[in-house]
């Protein structure tokens, strides 16, 4: 059975955060200072694998060759949540998207990312190319993108 063409729209590009154990010297960072990635250059580093998101840990791993170094990764965890926690146990840090700053997390202080890193999350709406005559799919995806251009 065929199945329908989806159709993408970019809604979002998410900044990173970095998130780092509570008790780590760059914790104390100044509030509203962004950490470059070579701030980061000799941190153990904990990542989700590529497999559960791999266009971001790419872009990842693409921001730290153009830094001019790759990142010691100590863990990979199977979903960015499972990173907060271990980040949160002490094994090292981790870049996150900023939605993930809302989660908190136990042990865990997230710091701002500098824009210079050029390095985003985007975040996509994606629906059936068929779907356009549907008016609560068309009142769902209005306001989706009404909510996100609020925040």
């Amino acid at each position: 059975k065929d199945m329908p063409e989806l159709e993408m729209e970019k809604v979002l590009d998410e900044p990173m955060w970095v998130a780092v154990p509570a008790g780590h010297k760059l914790a104390s960072q100044t509030a509203g200072q962004p950490l470059r990635l070579e701030d980061l250059s000799n941190e153990p580093f904990v990542l989700y694998r590529r497999r559960a998101g791999q266009g971001l840990y790419d872009a990842i791993l693409g921001a730290y060759v153009r830094a001019g170094f790759s990142p010691h990764i100590v863990q990979e965890a199977p979903r960015l949540t499972s990173c907060l926690s271990l980040v949160g146990a002490g094994l090292g840090i981790s870049i996150v998207p900023e939605s993930m700053t809302r989660l908190g997390g136990d042990g865990v202080v997230f710091l701002p990312l500098d824009t210079a890193t050029q390095l985003s999350a985007p975040l996509y709406l994606a629906r059936r190319e068929d779907s356009h005559s549907s008016a609560i799919i068309n009142m769902f995806c209005d306001l989706v993108k009404t909510q996100l251009k609020a925040d």
